[in-house]
């Protein structure tokens, strides 16, 4: 709302978080979806087809939600290089920052060159502390560029909790804080491997394993009784009461896929959830 105008078109990843779509049109814009590749990260090959005289913005997720992917700062290139050129705002939502079970390091997008005045970087501590309740998130940028949020950002929100601001502040940047977090993405990936095999041995189901985040995107396989994700899913909670998210919430190329969130689920939970989608 600070950044866009009425008729402003802002590129977006398809598949990615349900609610950006939704946030955009909130502040009068028209989403425009960036195309994935097979491995569900964006297809940089003709992204200058998607600009136009009212492109004003790209969001990034890495790693993202739904997929799990995570893209390199090789495979960032082009779309760094589209920003600059045309002199576009960069959102980059970095939440899943210290969730990657790869070797990969994480790539904070304004550390790259060309993109640090034009860039603000989201987060939040929901995620890396496992303390979604506080509400604690930022946003990080130029001065320039943070002076029109709070402009808006007064109006709108009072300020977040004293008491949650002190207890974070004391946290991060502590041994302590990187224990935890370290633990934490020990655990998940943990339960990463178990629910990505779960998948991959029911018939119908084939799961790429995610570089990061907590949620597998799995590939699904339909036949007469269902023939679209959100047919799928709705069969699948009411026949099981499993709930998994269908593709097509988090953008059009979803269409074929299930999202399954591990965040908060025990490993006796993943095999009964496994055992229930077999029964079915």
């Amino acid at each position: 709302m600070s950044f866009i105008d009425p008729g402003d078109e802002v590129l977006l990843p398809d598949p990615s978080f349900l609610t950006y779509p939704r946030q955009i049109q909130l502040a009068g814009g028209k989403p425009v979806w960036m195309k994935p590749t097979d491995e569900l990260k964006i297809d940089t090959s003709n992204l200058q087809d998607l600009v136009t005289d009212r492109t004003k913005a790209i969001i990034l997720n890495f790693p993202s939600n739904p997929t799990g992917e995570i893209m390199t700062a090789l495979e960032l290139k082009p779309i760094i290089d589209l920003a600059v050129d045309n002199n576009l705002i960069l959102l980059t939502d970095e939440v899943y920052e210290r969730c990657i079970f790869t070797d990969d390091k994480h790539i904070r997008i304004p550390a790259l060159d060309g993109t640090y005045e034009r860039t603000l970087l989201l987060n939040s501590y929901s995620k890396t502390y496992c303390i979604p309740g506080w509400r604690i998130g930022y946003a990080a940028g130029p001065k320039e560029m943070i002076s029109q949020m709070i402009k808006m950002h007064s109006f709108i929100v009072a300020n977040a909790p004293s008491a949650q601001q002190n207890a974070l502040g004391e946290f991060i940047n502590t041994k302590e804080a990187d224990d935890f977090t370290n633990n934490l993405k020990d655990i998940l990936k943990e339960r990463m491997d178990k629910i990505v095999k779960g998948f991959n041995s029911i018939d119908g189901f084939n799961c790429r394993k995610p570089e990061g985040s907590f949620y597998a995107f799995p590939k699904v396989t339909f036949h007469k009784d269902y023939t679209t994700a959100v047919e799928l899913s709705e069969r699948i909670f009411d026949k099981q009461k499993v709930v998994l998210v269908p593709g097509t919430e988090f953008g059009p190329s979803g269409e074929g896929y299930l999202r399954a969130s591990f965040g908060s689920i025990s490993m006796d939970q993943i095999d009964e959830t496994i055992q229930r989608l077999k029964n079915l």
